[in-house]
């Protein structure tokens, strides 16, 4: 048998975990059809080798650990940080993406529904005019999670981008000019750089969602984060997401429905 078909079980000893429903693999179009145990483990890597020659040539037998390439930790390892380099990037301009980007240092500053409304308002801003479609979505009080996906010229990254810079600057000068915010020193401190503002963390976490299995489980975990933190007994009793959409309401943005 040659190395190429060769079996790696890289999270068998505990080591390595490598699951495919994290996402650690998720973008790299030769490991979809790779085969998995019950538990999400990814048991073979021959397609990704022989598309990609130059991996295969680096499974050389380990003299540290006395073993045959494929069965090596070092392997493993090598194979762990290949796949990350491609995790959270938007390859598919078309694709359907899971978001999540958070507010710097984890602040919890969406507590006030003035603040999450300005999130409301330029989220329905890019539906209307930068072909923004939202599957489904979740304000958190330091945290917002999106499916979502490009529909026109702008691309998906282009919007996030241009959505964070406007909401930085309005959500920044909302707690500045509230005088009602007991924190408002302290919020804007938190915010304020050498360089500048700064109100969102620069990663969005971007998943494609290409089966119905991950679909229905990031479904499941954006509308119950609340249920989670404790904010409502369910889903769709939390106004700020698109659980009351999946549960037959109307919410507050226009949502299409992934079944």
């Amino acid at each position: 048998m040659s190395d190429l078909n060769r079996q790696v079980s890289i999270s068998q000893n505990g080591q390595m975990p490598l699951k495919h429903n994290e996402g650690l693999v998720t973008g790299i179009g030769s490991v979809r059809n790779m085969q998995y145990d019950k538990n999400g483990n990814i048991l073979s890597v021959s397609r990704l080798f022989r598309q990609n020659p130059p991996l295969a040539r680096i499974c050389n037998p380990c003299p540290q650990h006395s073993c045959n390439g494929f069965d090596c930790y070092c392997y493993a390892r090598f194979f762990y940080f290949c796949c990350m380099s491609r995790k959270y990037k938007f390859h598919n301009p078309e694709g359907v993406y899971f978001i999540s980007f958070a507010v710097q240092g984890w602040v919890d500053v969406f507590t006030r529904n003035q603040y999450k409304d300005i999130l409301l308002d330029s989220l329905g801003f890019c539906q209307l005019n930068k072909g923004l479609e939202i599957f489904a979505w979740c304000i958190m009080t330091n945290h917002v999670h999106l499916i979502a996906r490009a529909t026109k010229a702008d691309q998906l990254p282009d919007i996030l981008r241009d959505f964070k810079k406007f909401t930085s600057k309005a959500v920044f000068q909302a707690i500045e000019n509230n005088d009602r915010e007991s924190r408002r020193e302290w919020l804007l401190k938190q915010f304020t750089t050498e360089s500048g503002n700064r109100f969102w963390r620069a990663d969005n976490k971007p998943v494609e969602l290409w089966s119905n299995k991950v679909i229905q489980e990031k479904l499941k975990y954006i509308h119950y984060n609340p249920v989670e933190e404790g904010l409502v007994f369910n889903p769709e009793d939390y106004v700020y997401s698109s659980a009351v959409d999946y549960a037959g309401g109307k919410g507050l943005l226009e949502v299409t429905l992934l079944n």
